[in-house]
């Protein structure tokens, strides 16, 4: 091999080098997965809850993917969204580190061992019989406890479907 083959396959070699150290410098170091949203109640198209009381408190929870969070990257962010016209949905939780509106909050802190947190769905429907409604629960892994930062994996957003009774 002569002096010009070995300074570009040095140079090759130093190049390779500094790109796998760039790309392993880019990967989180976690990958703060969302996993499920728990609504105790059950909800479906075909059955949706029927509240027989208004104001309807439904308490239900988030499960987080078992040591998937790690340092900066302890929180989650949950919101209600597509709530139908006329019907009112907020969201507390005792985990709660900052509220950011009635139907945004985001929780924690989480360490490496936490799998869930409750959180609480409080809906007043409207003062009608029979009428129908549905809201939305998102949650996802927020690297900042004062804003919504994402990072990671979503929970798949869940439908809940309501009506009033007869």
């Amino acid at each position: 091999m002569n002096n010009s083959s070995r300074k570009f396959t040095f140079a090759i070699l130093g190049l390779l080098a500094s790109l796998a150290a760039v790309g392993a410098t880019a990967v989180p170091a976690y990958a703060c997965t969302c996993n499920t949203i728990n609504v105790s109640q059950g909800s479906s198209l075909g059955s949706p809850i029927t509240l027989t009381s208004n104001p309807t408190v439904m308490t239900s929870t988030v499960s987080l993917e078992s040591g998937s969070f790690g340092s900066g990257n302890d929180w989650v962010y949950v919101s209600i969204t597509g709530i139908t016209p006329g019907w009112t949905v907020t969201v507390t939780s005792a985990d709660t580190v900052t509220t950011i509106s009635s139907t945004q909050i985001i929780v924690g802190p989480f360490g490496p061992s936490s799998t869930s947190f409750p959180y609480t769905v409080t809906v007043t429907a409207p003062l009608v019989s029979s009428t129908s409604g549905q809201f939305t629960i998102n949650a996802q892994p927020s690297q900042s406890g004062t804003h919504y930062d994402s990072v990671g994996v979503s929970c798949a957003p869940v439908t809940v479907y309501l009506k009033t009774s007869p």
